[in-house]
């Protein structure tokens, strides 16, 4: 597994946490920094990249809370991570846009992937995604990778401490459809 992909909800919730904790206070009010950001100076407020949770849930066939959203305008890179509701909570769903220019990485870590889960042999699906992509899924992991414009998006989808919820390889690529508009 890539060690990225091992990382990504630490370093999410980490940058979530510390930029998170100063709209604490607010929200008895019902007001959020963002919002704060919004009311006194909309030029300042930026639109998230991330699809919202209501997006994600609809695209996914299931439930979601949007846990974090970040961007690294230096490197291009845009991570988004969504935690399941109900049972499955504590389970995430990570979609992550890197700059087209590593999509030769990002699919050969897909296909070392899918060969992990299910067997040398395996080859991930061929998906019709922006301008083509490749998908798997399986009852612990299920991910799907797409080029589509300036960005090569990915959906993961691990629940390697639950229950298995089975394949959900045709949600992770509903997930992207979303996201490669």
């Amino acid at each position: 597994m890539p060690r990225r992909s091992r990382w990504l909800p630490l370093v999410l919730f980490a940058a979530f946490a510390t930029t998170g904790l100063g709209a604490c206070g607010d929200r008895a009010s019902g007001e959020t920094q963002a919002g704060a950001a919004t009311k006194s100076s909309p030029a300042r407020a930026a639109k998230s990249p991330c699809p919202t949770k209501e997006q994600v849930s609809e695209a996914a066939g299931f439930e979601v809370t949007m846990r974090t959203a970040l961007e690294d305008g230096r490197i291009g890179w845009i991570g988004c991570q969504y935690e399941m509701t109900g049972r499955y909570r504590g389970t995430f769903l990570e979609v992550t846009g890197d700059p087209a220019s590593k999509a030769d990485s990002v699919f050969g870590e897909l296909k070392q992937a899918t060969k992990g889960m299910k067997g040398m042999d395996a080859e991930p699906d061929k998906i019709d995604v922006g301008a083509g992509g490749l998908a798997y899924g399986s009852n612990s992991l299920s991910a799907a990778a797409a080029v589509a414009g300036p960005r090569v998006w990915q959906a993961k989808l691990e629940y390697l401490m639950s229950n298995s919820i089975g394949d959900q390889k045709d949600a992770m690529v509903r997930v992207l459809q979303l996201v490669a508009r």
